[in-house]
């Protein structure tokens, strides 16, 4: 397939993503937004009681904590972090991200997965995602009334529910790459239990640093991973092949 033919696809698809009515599973009472521009000060207020957790302390989980904290969504004494890395560990290198928001945010870290879980309102699940089911069961019952989001790739919301209690709110979320340097887009799906509150505060907090957040149906999931997480890849390829084409014609002039 030439590279013209499937950016033209990409595009259709994109198209095909932005619209709402045909992807969502069901109403809701709050609309699917680009939330950037919809935030209203009574919707960020819901998160000034709110702490926000974090399971795992890797790329995924510093870039949305340092998104969250730089958008002033959150602020550092909200935000707890969980990890086995110390200064004194083999890997005290992966410490020194975590320690740089410690120093400029003031956020919290623990090495105890359950600490983390008995302060948090909102836990974000930013494991591997072959440790996420152990790692889960050690701490399920932590989480019980709690709203978890989950990060982890090809874990589904049902695999999520087979090892958290039933009164878990769990709803899942698939960023792509281009959010470490907050140019990201994301989609999520709602499990059985996440209210209409629930929905909401995940829009305030991933819209902050996500350019489009977007509900679609948990089946669509593998499919919009593909194109999320390869998309980068086709426009980058574009420009590339823009900019040689440029530099030839410059040269020939």
């Amino acid at each position: 397939m030439s590279l013209t033919r499937s950016a033209c696809r990409l595009a259709l698809t994109f198209k095909l993503l932005g619209r709402t009515s045909l992807l969502c599973e069901r109403d809701r009472a709050i609309p699917v937004l680009c939330l950037s521009s919809a935030m209203s000060s009574e919707s960020t207020r819901l998160l000034d009681t709110k702490h926000v957790g974090f399971l795992g302390s890797g790329q995924m989980a510093q870039a949305l904590a340092k998104g969250f904290l730089s958008a002033g969504i959150l602020k550092g004494e909200q935000v707890i972090m969980a990890d086995v890395f110390s200064t004194s560990s083999a890997d005290a290198h992966l410490f020194e991200p975590i320690k740089r928001l410690q120093d400029v945010y003031g956020i919290e870290y623990v090495q105890m997965n359950d600490v983390m879980a008995k302060k948090s309102d909102i836990i974000f699940i930013c494991v591997k995602p072959h440790i996420v089911r152990p790692t889960l069961k050690e701490i399920s019952h932590v989480f019980d009334g709690k709203l978890v989001i989950s990060v982890a790739a090809g874990v589904t919301l049902e695999q999520l529910s087979q090892v958290v209690l039933q009164s878990t709110r769990l709803i899942r979320i698939m960023p792509n790459t281009p959010c470490l340097v907050g140019a990201g887009t994301a989609f999520f799906a709602c499990g059985p239990s996440a209210s209409a509150e629930d929905v909401l505060l995940t829009k305030v907090l991933c819209s902050s640093i996500f350019n489009v957040f977007e509900e679609i149906p948990e089946t669509m999931f593998d499919a919009a991973t593909g194109i999320s997480g390869c998309g980068p890849a086709y426009v980058i390829s574009i420009n590339c092949a823009l900019e040689n084409t440029a530099k030839f014609r410059t040269g020939g002039f």
